[in-house]
């Protein structure tokens, strides 16, 4: 299902309702409901707080982005993950606040006009640099603050500086080549720190910048008490949370963005006292609920008066409380997808035995989207300032729901 069509007045979630079983497990039950309802093909507010921003997921409040993930206040962005504010970024991974006009970076705040910046703030017109603050044009430099027309960390005049700059040649792949291999042999003898903690107090983990009591934590800006946060920003009182951020009171879950008071929910936005609920969003006292739009007092996507809501909760959490399931996030044999479809297998390595074993699901034919080139690689100038004006024809594009068809034009 595509988002305008999700949004739209002509789904409605709640004839999907079901009533509650004491007699069957929760999770059992809930994935009976999942499974019946229509999904989001992406997830995104394309179309509602986004615009031109369908081909992303995770997103939100941005303008004609494409492939961008985990990310929200964003404008011409492309192949960018974890951005928390930017303008025309490209294979960006890790942006705190708005930066520009730059390629290739990796955990930066504010910065323009640059590349291959890794561990950066405050920074313009700078290339290939590691922990730079407050610096202008500085080339394949290291550790520095405040310093402008420097090379391999060395102060150089503006002419001389322009001089060494022109000669590598960024312009084409092979020079990009080059500098990358001189650089990493510039600074493999330079002292890193053990962690990025940056304007923190009592904070461990790494990544983190302006956060206060955060704890065993991964690029969790401006967040506070908080614990096992991760991928994003202004979380507070938080655990055990990945993706999003500005929401409070959050525990084991993804991307619980403007929430308060959220367990175990899944890509739900803009709630309140929402429980085991996915893609559910501008809602208030939801329990086991799924694709909700402003929704209250809802369990199994049914609607209840207020008294019976509460009495039925309690009587579900003290049944969950029994089999051991509330407090657990949900199980992973209720996944709609194998492991090894996943990002999982990035960081941990097993077969498809030991997945079983694990309780994992895992797909053994494995469904891949290829695009159609509109250009052969070897046809690829070295050089961009090589490249010709290319076109090519406007046509129409299918997005998820047939209705819908001959609506999107690109």
């Amino acid at each position: 299902m595509c988002p305008k069509c999700f949004y739209g007045d002509e789904f409605n979630p709640e004839a999907y309702g079901k009533d509650y079983d004491p007699s069957r497990s929760f999770f059992e039950q809930f994935s009976e409901l999942f499974n019946s309802i229509p999904k989001l093909g992406v997830i995104n507010d394309d179309g509602i707080g986004s615009v031109n921003s369908l081909y992303t997921n995770d997103l939100a409040f941005a303008k004609n982005c494409t492939m961008c993930f985990t990310a929200w206040k964003l404008e011409n962005c492309l192949y960018s993950y974890y951005i928390n504010g930017g303008k025309d970024l490209c294979d960006c991974h890790g942006v705190y606040e708005i930066s520009e006009f730059s390629y290739e970076c990796i955990s930066i705040d504010s910065v323009a006009r640059s590349k291959y910046l890794y561990w950066s703030m405050t920074c313009t017109d700078c290339v290939f640099g590691y922990d730079l603050r407050g610096c202008t044009d500085c080339f394949m430099c290291f550790g520095l603050r405040n310093k402008q027309f420097h090379f391999k960390n060395e102060k150089y005049s503006r002419e001389e500086y322009k001089k060494i700059l022109e000669s590598y040649k960024l312009d084409s792949r092979d020079g990009i080549k080059k500098v990358k291999e001189e650089y990493a042999d510039f600074i493999k003898d330079k002292p890193r720190k053990f962690a990025e903690l940056r304007n923190s107090v009592n904070c461990t983990g790494t990544d983190i910048l302006r956060g206060k009591n955060t704890r065993d934590s991964n690029f969790a800006g401006f967040s506070e008490d908080s614990r096992y946060v991760n991928n994003g920003v202004a979380f507070k009182s938080c655990y055990d949370c990945s993706g999003g951020g500005e929401t409070e009171l959050a525990y084991e879950c993804l991307t619980p963005d403007h929430s308060y008071n959220s367990l175990s929910t899944i890509k739900s936005w803009k709630n309140r006292n929402v429980s085991y609920s996915i893609d559910c969003h501008s809602s208030e006292e939801l329990f086991g609920c799924v694709g909700i739009r402003s929704g209250r007092y809802m369990i199994f996507n049914k609607r209840y008066e207020k008294e019976e809501y509460f009495k039925l909760k309690e009587k579900i959490i003290e049944h969950m409380k029994k089999t051991g399931e509330y407090g657990e996030f949900f199980p992973s044999k209720y996944s709609p997808h194998g492991i090894n479809e996943t990002r999982a297998l990035e960081q941990l390595e097993f077969s498809k035995e030991e997945a079983m074993n694990k309780g994992y699901k895992w797909e053994d034919e494995i469904q891949e989207t290829r695009g159609k080139e509109t250009i052969q690689q070897s046809d690829v100038p070295d050089s961009i300032n090589e490249f010709e004006t290319f076109f090519t024809e406007k046509e129409s594009r299918p997005i998820f729901c047939e209705e819908c068809y001959h609506e999107e034009i690109v």
